[in-house]
């Protein structure tokens, strides 16, 4: 009985990459009767998207089923002063960096070969409209392309044209860079200062006050019957600015108001002053020169803008983010617990105990943990790239292969 089955199971074998041979083969050019539309980035003025969003396992429990975002964002301008806003379903300043790398990649769209002819197999290389990410491109009122991105096969993205039943090849991967979520569209900058322009910080919690000021370098500043911070490490000031002077979001809450998530009043919040030096030297004539040195001031000194900052600090969402605002903008912000920490950190953060005669130095990263020669971890590639989530999984399953095969290479044998 086992040689039948053997037999049976080599012919299903067999039928298999006959399908797969039929299914995926490259066509010759005389069948390529379709092209993708020329796409000129410079053109484009409005790009609509629809991206299925799959349940979570815990809500496909439930019964969840895949919801679809509908994104819209149209250019702003002309030239090298374009900039890019989502329009819908929110207007929100989008991420132009995202949006440069989706045109880059339009214009290099090319069909590489016919996938398959029939409509019956739409579902199957995902680019039905319950799976495929749809996607229009507009130049003014004139629409240049209607298209379906579906799954990644045999180094391709499957693509269908709006009016063309067949599935086309293009090389790559290229889905994962038309199906973002809205959120992820949006620009998530919340401050973007020089922290060396940073010459005053407050921090309030409760009735807790820390204030500190910048001479030649940070020192605390102390008011009535507050403690000096023992130990104090004028570099932990900077470090912690840091983070408050290019402030990024995790996430956007709309239709919340402040009061509702601890922002009105505040549960703490983060008050700092810049002193921004100002882009062309002013010009003084000869008497406002005296004027100033009678008054004993320096008249050489650079002009400077004086901007104050105030960052309100809400409630934790689910443990894991936190609920902020800035004064004068009315977007609320999430950002990671972990960042929040550091917008309002506690006095012990800024003092670096000596160490005792004896103790070992602090301990460094676990060899082999850090992040590949030349990679930027938070991106994930060199060059600030990103490697295609269908990538990765392909990446990762052959990595698990290579394992298995090399534990069954060091059994014995029976």
């Amino acid at each position: 009985m086992n040689w039948r089955n053997s037999l049976i199971a080599l012919a299903v074998l067999a039928v298999l990459i006959v399908v797969l041979f039929i299914v995926f083969k490259e066509q010759p050019a005389e069948e390529m009767t379709a092209s993708f539309p020329e796409i000129k980035k410079d053109h484009v003025t409005k790009i609509w998207m629809k991206n299925p969003v799959p349940p979570t396992p815990e809500e496909e429990k439930e019964g969840g089923k895949t919801l679809f975002e509908e994104t819209t964002f149209e250019r702003e301008g002309e030239g090298e002063d374009a900039t890019w806003k989502l329009t819908s379903p929110v207007e929100y300043p989008a991420y132009d960096s995202y949006v440069d790398t989706l045109l880059t990649r339009l214009e290099e769209i090319t069909l590489a070969g016919v996938a398959v002819e029939s409509k019956a197999n739409w579902a199957a290389l995902e680019v039905d409209p319950e799976q495929a990410v749809h996607v229009k491109i507009w130049a003014g009122k004139a629409q240049l392309a209607e298209f379906f991105l579906g799954a990644y096969k045999t180094g391709h993205t499957m693509i269908r044209l709006a009016d063309d039943e067949r599935v086309f090849k293009v090389q790559g991967s290229i889905r994962y860079i038309f199906g973002k979520r809205t959120r992820d569209w949006r620009d998530k900058t919340i401050l973007e200062h020089d922290v060396e322009h940073v010459t005053q910080v407050t921090y309030l919690s409760g009735e807790t006050r820390l204030a500190f000021e910048k001479q030649e370098d940070w020192s605390q500043v102390l008011d009535k019957d507050e403690e000096a911070i023992e130990h104090f490490n004028p570099k932990k000031v900077k470090s912690f600015i840091s983070s408050l002077a290019r402030l990024r979001a995790a996430d956007f809450t709309d239709g919340v108001k402040p009061e509702d998530v601890g922002l009105a009043p505040p549960v703490g919040e983060v008050l700092f002053t810049l002193h921004i030096p100002a882009d062309e030297p002013e010009v003084k004539d000869a008497e406002d020169v005296k004027a100033e040195q009678d008054a004993g001031t320096d008249p050489m000194e650079p002009a400077y803008a004086i901007e104050n900052v105030r960052i309100l600090v809400g409630e934790t969402k689910d443990d894991t983010q936190t609920y902020i605002m800035v004064e004068g903008n009315p977007q609320i912000f999430l950002v990671t617990s972990h960042l929040a920490e550091r917008i309002l950190p506690t006095a012990d953060k800024f003092a670096t105990p000596p160490r005792e005669e004896g103790d070992a130095p602090p301990p460094g990263p676990p060899m082999g943990m850090g992040p590949p020669m030349g990679m930027d971890p938070s991106m994930g590639m060199k060059g600030g790239g990103s490697i295609p989530p269908e990538v990765m999984k392909q990446l990762q399953a052959e990595i698990a292969k290579q394992k298995m095969m090399k534990q069954m290479m060091k059994k014995p044998a029976p």
